[in-house]
C-alpha cells in the first residue's frame, strides 16, 4: 500500500488520520473546514523535542540574454517586506525575509504561521548544498514509508538509506 501527501491531507481533513507531519497551507483548509487541530513538537528517542526540519526552496535568475536589470527588479520586487509577506500569507509559506517575518508574527491574519517563523532559528535543514542529495531524498521519498507500515522494520528502511547514502556520496565524489 502506497499513500501519497495528497492522500495524506484528505484522509487528514475527514479526520482518517489523527496526526502527521503537515505543511503550513493544511492549516488554512482546517481553519476552513473548521478542523480543530494542534501544533506538536517532533519527538526525541530519549524524550523530548526534536529540532524542527527546515526545507529549503531556491530561486534563481540568471544573466543571460541581457536581463540582469529586469532580474534584479523582479528579485527586489519579490523580496521587499509587503511582497515577501503578501506571498507568504497568501501561500501559506513561510515569509522569507526578516522584515516579513516580523510583519507576519505581528498581524493577527498570520498568527497561524508564528509558530513556525520562531522554529525557524533552530532548524535543520536538508543538506542540500552536497552533490548526494537529489539521490539520497529521491530513495527516503520512495522507502521511508516501509518503516511505519505493518509489519515495517524501521532498523531495515534506516540502515538500507543510510546506504544509499553512503552510494550516492561516493559516487558524486568520483564524479
Amino acid at each position: 500500500m502506497k499513500l501519497n501527501r495528497t492522500d495524506a491531507y484528505t484522509q487528514f481533513m475527514r479526520g482518517e488520520i489523527g496526526m502527521m507531519i503537515g505543511h503550513p497551507m493544511l492549516m488554512g483548509a482546517a481553519d476552513q473546514a473548521k478542523l480543530p487541530y494542534a501544533h506538536a513538537a517532533f519527538p526525541k528517542k530519549d524524550g523530548g523535542a526534536a529540532p524542527p526540519v527546515g526545507i529549503s526552496d531556491w530561486l534563481m535568475a540568471f544573466r543571460r540574454n541581457d536581463h540582469r536589470k529586469e532580474c534584479g527588479a523582479f528579485l527586489s520586487f519579490l523580496y521587499s517586506g509587503k511582497s515577501a509577506l503578501t506571498y507568504g500569507g497568501s501561500q501559506s509559506a513561510l515569509p522569507v525575509t526578516y522584515s516579513a517575518s516580523d510583519a507576519a508574527t505581528g498581524k493577527p491574519a498570520e498568527q497561524p504561521l508564528s509558530p513556525f517563523i520562531e522554529q525557524l532559528a533552530n532548524a535543520q535543514f536538508a543538506p542540500v548544498n552536497m552533490r548526494s542529495w537529489p539521490a539520497v531524498r529521491g530513495a527516503i521519498r520512495t522507502d521511508v514509508g516501509q518503516a511505519v507500515l505493518k509489519g515495517g522494520e524501521p532498523e531495515t528502511v534506516l540502515a538500507s538509506l543510510d546506504e544509499s547514502a553512503v552510494k550516492a556520496d561516493m559516487e558524486a565524489a568520483t564524479s
